[in-house]
């Protein structure tokens, strides 16, 4: 369950970077599209809508992976209290056992 926690806060991290990245190449088209003319306006009139999608995956991909990590880490913590729990009460026994 920790391997799989690491490994969806991994993924989590590089969708993130991932986002950030797109989400600044969109805001520089924008800015490039305001002020350009002829091919080049066309070019990113056509790029823009495709790399405001692949961030609206991005940003999906971090909306889920979050709440994965959120319940793994939810689970991971159950877990270690019911070890807890059952330490406790191994100890218990060995004491109960000892005093015999």
């Amino acid at each position: 369950m920790i391997k799989r926690l690491e490994t969806v806060r991994e993924s989590l991290a590089s969708e993130q970077r991932e986002m950030e990245n797109g989400q600044e190449t969109v805001k520089r088209f924008e800015s490039e599209l305001a002020t350009a003319t002829g091919p080049g306006r066309e070019e990113l009139t056509q790029v823009l809508p495709g790399r405001r999608r692949q961030v609206a995956e991005h940003r999906a991909a971090v909306v889920r992976l979050t709440a994965e990590e959120t319940q793994l880490a939810a689970d991971l913590a159950t877990e270690q209290g019911r070890w807890t729990d059952i330490n406790q009460r191994l100890d218990e026994l060995e004491r109960a056992l000892s005093k015999r």
